[in-house]
């Protein structure tokens, strides 16, 4: 049987009291990524109670910074907050001065900043420019949201294997390290192999599981193109657009072909002109080596 309810709206306090409030003035950019200070617009009602507002911010540290805003009733006001605030973690603003206090809060949803750790192993030196450590540094660059912790392991190291998200291996690995690698991509690991010398092939085997991989070094006088790009795969998607998927004016003098791979678990994200693989990526269950 279907109840049927009365409702009955009731005002609570005074007629006429007035009203301000605060909003973000809308920017094209991100304010905290813009070189502009942001601003927000304060208003207040015609039937205001007065002209004179305080402006507050309170920080994640628990201070109050105050300053006052002469907001006339009925126009609004922009005020851009004060350079001196600029530098603090503002946890939210306030005006205060007005009788309802509802809409007078703005809250900062606060980045949480996501650590992700890189291993390179290999023999680079962290300033040398010609080597991969160098540029792999550079790419991971900190963000707001993503401190990325770059560490580099000699492949000889007889230490243990740091914890990572990703593993970036640039050169052969010795036992007891490749083992223990091996086991991590085995166990869910993310690992790039950036095959620079015929000396990783024993690795790439024994990281695939195959016998007789070879890695021969390619040299001619004409140089090589990429083509048969899967650009629908996730590593590859950023180059879908068609202003990003034209490799014609990317060409390798000298690059190395992967021979003897095993039949299964292979995946060809990338080939040379000649055919031979120039990305590929072996999956393991939940882990992925490329």
């Amino acid at each position: 049987m279907a109840h049927r309810l009365k409702v009955t709206l009731e005002q609570i306090g005074e007629d006429d009291q007035g009203n301000a409030g605060i909003e973000q003035v809308a920017s094209r950019a991100p304010w905290a990524a813009a070189a502009a200070v942001p601003s927000f617009r304060i208003s207040n009602s015609a039937n205001g109670i007065g002209d004179e507002l305080e402006f507050l911010a309170h920080t994640t540290a628990g201070e109050t910074l105050s300053q006052k805003v002469h907001v006339p009733p009925g126009p609004s006001r922009v005020v851009e907050l004060p350079r001196e605030w600029t530098g603090q973690i503002l946890e939210r603003l306030a005006i205060r001065g007005d009788a309802a206090e509802f809409d007078n809060q703005f809250h900062f949803a606060q980045n949480r900043q996501q650590t992700v750790r890189i291993v390179y192993i290999g023999e680079d030196k962290s300033n040398d420019a010609e080597g991969s450590l160098f540029y792999l540094a550079s790419a991971f660059q900190q963000l707001s949201t993503i401190d990325f912790q770059v560490e580099a392991v000699s492949g000889k190291s007889p230490g243990p294997l740091p914890e990572a998200d990703l593993y970036v291996i640039g050169d052969a690995v010795d036992d007891p390290l490749a083992q223990t690698l091996g086991q991590a991509v085995e166990g869910g690991a993310t690992a790039l192999m950036v095959v620079q010398s015929t000396d990783q092939a024993a690795n790439l085997g024994q990281w695939l599981g195959a016998d007789g991989v070879v890695i021969r070094d390619i040299a001619s006088s004409d140089y090589a193109l990429l083509e048969s790009l899967k650009l629908d795969d996730p590593v590859l998607s950023v180059f879908r657009d068609a202003r990003f998927s034209d490799f014609t004016n990317l060409h390798f003098w000298k690059h190395r072909e992967l021979q003897n791979l095993p039949d299964e678990g292979i995946d060809v994200l990338a080939r040379f002109d000649s055919g031979a693989p120039a990305w590929l990526a072996a999956r393991r269950g939940t882990a992925v080596c490329w």
